[in-house]
């Protein structure tokens, strides 16, 4: 069995680069009046939102003017029933964990000073700073069957897989969840190889297909 680094001869390779994976985030939009924004950022941070690496309490707000027309059965904050009215408003936005998301959107309800809070849930993605492979970009494309035989692999393939032609691996030590595959498919990887340890072997996960 080869090591990952010997699969592919200098001349192969294009370029090699560092492969990171890619996490899923939230982020949380609400309009509140500029009067009580500090307080609603407190409170949200508690909740777990806006927490970037070493970084608490961090947001991005915009100054603009809401409108609204309250009908008969309202309660609104400022303005009068029936007559339309307008609000110098920021627009808030702050991070989430997906694990925080729900405590952030009880507590905004709770706290926000509206009756009805308007707010909006936006999902993301964040690159991971710690490498989790390597990439490699070949210059010609090469059959995966050629790459199978490299590694000394025994696995069946139907014809039409085996025929893949693959331009881009991204080789890792990590398991092969659906956050790796989806990293590679960012990174325009068209296969990633696993190595494992012991028992020595390489698992194989196809992209392009």
């Amino acid at each position: 069995m080869q090591d990952e680094e010997e699969l592919f001869e200098s001349k192969e390779i294009r370029q090699t680069e560092t492969f990171l994976l890619f996490e899923k985030k939230k982020k949380i939009v609400t309009f509140v009046p500029v009067s009580h924004a500090e307080v609603l950022i407190k409170i949200l941070s508690k909740s777990g939102a806006g927490q970037i690496g070493n970084y608490d309490m961090c947001s991005f707000r915009s100054k603009g003017t809401g409108t609204f027309k309250p009908n008969k059965k309202a309660k609104p904050f400022s303005g009068k029933k029936n007559v339309i009215a307008s609000e110098e408003e920021f627009r808030l936005e702050m991070e989430c964990t997906n694990d925080s998301i729900n405590k952030v959107i009880d507590n905004l309800l709770q706290y926000h000073p509206y009756e009805e809070v308007a707010y909006e849930i936006y999902e993301f993605m964040k690159r991971e700073k710690k490498s989790s492979g390597v990439i490699y970009r070949l210059k010609r494309s090469m059959p995966l069957s050629k790459i199978l035989t490299r590694i000394n692999k025994k696995m069946f393939l139907e014809n039409a897989v085996n025929n893949v032609d693959v331009k881009s691996i991204a080789m890792t030590g990590k398991k092969l969840t659906a956050q790796v595959r989806d990293s590679a498919i960012i990174s325009g990887c068209d296969l990633i190889v696993r190595k494992l340890l012991k028992p020595k072997k390489f698992e194989l996960l196809i992209t392009k297909l």
